[in-house]
């Protein structure tokens, strides 16, 4: 189930032209890390992977009722010599 929902959120990434440099999903969160390119707004994508996934989830019908994302998002800052330690 997860490894689904793994590639169908580097999709919509992909489709951003934004590159997902991993991605976890726990039962109640997901983790993703993202080089992002300053065109474009962090907000925006967020917004696109949350309702693509939320969609994704829904029409497989992974659990009872609708699902939905909380509303909001962390994101945190890295450098690129931090990139082996993050995805650890």
């Amino acid at each position: 189930m997860f490894s689904l929902l793994h590639k169908y959120m580097t999709g919509i990434v992909r489709e951003r032209e934004q590159k997902l440099l991993a991605v976890h999903c726990m039962p109640d969160h997901t983790h993703v890390l993202i080089g992002l390119k300053p065109s474009m707004a962090l907000s925006e994508l967020v917004r696109d992977v949350k309702n693509g996934s939320t969609n994704f989830i829904n029409r497989m019908k992974w659990v009872i009722g609708r699902f939905c994302w909380q509303e909001g998002f962390g994101a945190f800052p890295y450098g690129h010599s931090q990139l082996t330690g993050i995805i650890n």
